[in-house]
């Protein structure tokens, strides 16, 4: 049985997509793995939603993770009293980014 916190397309899949990983998306990629990571992902899901998140921005879609938001508290609560929903791209007005 799969695991439902992983996306549905495969690593490989999402691999065969992207370019050439440049130094810089090597570094955003491992700060993703990381951030997930420390918000309570599995290292293994934390791995393969950093991909997704690579093919996300190569394909310019403007949805987000929760993960990646600075309003997500410990627990899984949002700051800004927004639903959270782990593990489902979507969009959100209170978005802001997690800066590394």
């Amino acid at each position: 049985m799969s695991d439902p916190r992983l996306p549905l397309l495969s690593r490989q899949a999402i691999a065969a997509q992207l370019p050439a990983r440049s130094p810089r998306h090597q570094a955003l990629r491992e700060f993703r793995v990381q951030l997930l990571a420390r918000r309570g992902a599995p290292v293994q899901v934390a791995e393969h939603w950093a991909d997704r998140l690579g093919l996300r921005d190569h394909h310019r879609d403007d949805r987000h993770l929760c993960h990646e938001c600075k309003h997500l508290q410990r627990g899984f609560g949002c700051t800004k009293r927004q639903p959270v929903v782990l593990y489902v791209l979507m969009r959100c007005a209170a978005f802001i980014w997690e800066k590394p």
